[in-house]
């Protein structure tokens, strides 16, 4: 099930990442704060409806205390590496760029294989990584070049230090970094050594984001003395924590079956944030930045091949 869990969750993230951007504000400081209360609150709605069917049926234990402190590290990385992006949701040059923050899923993969004990990857989960992380670049580069195109062309003066510069890469390597890190211990921690349950990951990591969303309210009202909410659209900042929450639901699950092969395919999910863009938002699109889509789903194809002969494997 690891492969279809993991298609759910770019749908789910892909979408998600599609609202953030139409809901970030480029003159709104705070608005990755916004982002962190949205996707904070409902998970910690959504942790309490766990724990809540926990009791009622009995399974009292299925998660404890103790499963926030030993998933923490993870939650950590996580959680860092999201606020990062929701910065960079802020530049259009720094957002331009962010598909490169998903080839977080390549290095995972590499850093599982290294240090994990998994002997199940085959020739199409490499072919597939390979093309994934293929088109994941290739449009970074080609989305860059159309921005810097159209400054030109519009006679707007182009900021180097956020084209060129250090700074425009800082937040995708950052992010990069931060959540390649978070997902290889993800796989090591479920996967690979079984600390804790899926379930147990899950209640830990949203009520650790839920935590963070209480200081994003507390930052934002009582530090930066501003408006928690802004405006009579603020209603649709729900919508980044509902595809958020649906997504890690079904990337714990996707995760703890098959970790090494889950994380390249679901890093994929920002070119499927491109596609939605062209169909909801109206945003064109070039025939290279199909062509990139098309070859992450060619990437798809080759992983879900492999899933078919592992099936037909094991039926046999």
């Amino acid at each position: 099930m690891w492969f279809i869990f993991s298609l759910i969750t770019v749908l789910f993230w892909s979408f998600g990442d599609m609202f953030c951007k139409s809901t970030s504000d480029s003159d709104d400081k705070l608005s990755h704060w916004r982002i962190v209360i949205s996707v904070g609150f409902v998970m910690g709605l959504h942790a309490v409806t766990l724990l809540v069917s926990d009791y009622a049926s009995g399974a009292k234990d299925a998660f404890r205390l103790v499963d926030i402190v030993t998933y923490s590290p993870i939650s950590f990385f996580y959680i860092l590496s999201m606020i990062i992006g929701y910065v960079g949701l802020r530049y259009l040059a720094v957002s331009i760029v962010s598909p490169i923050s998903n080839t977080s899923g390549a290095f995972t993969f590499i850093l599982l294989i290294i240090f994990g004990s998994f002997s199940e990857i085959d020739g199409w989960q490499i072919a597939g990584t390979i093309a994934i992380t293929l088109g994941v670049v290739m449009l970074a580069i080609i989305e860059q070049q159309i921005d810097k195109r159209e400054r030109i062309e519009s006679g707007e003066k182009i900021d180097r230090k956020y084209t060129h510069g250090a700074l425009a890469l800082l937040f995708p390597i950052l992010y990069c970094i931060f959540d390649t890190l978070g997902t290889f211990g993800d796989g090591m921690v479920l996967d690979e050594w079984e600390l804790m349950s899926e379930h147990a990951a899950l209640i830990a990591y949203e009520l650790t984001f839920f935590l963070m969303a209480i200081y994003a309210v507390i930052h934002i009202k009582f530090i930066k003395k501003g408006n928690v909410f802004m405006g009579k659209d603020s209603w649709k900042m729900i919508f980044p924590g509902l595809c958020e929450t649906a997504g890690q639901y079904f990337y714990t699950y996707a995760m703890v079956d098959k970790a090494y092969a889950a994380a390249p395919l679901i890093s994929c999910y920002c070119l499927f944030s491109m596609l939605w863009g062209r169909v909801f938002l109206k945003e064109k699109l070039t025939a290279r930045q199909y062509v990139s889509l098309g070859i992450a789903c060619v990437g798809i194809l080759f992983f879900g091949i492999s899933e078919s002969f592992a099936e037909l494997g094991a039926a046999a």
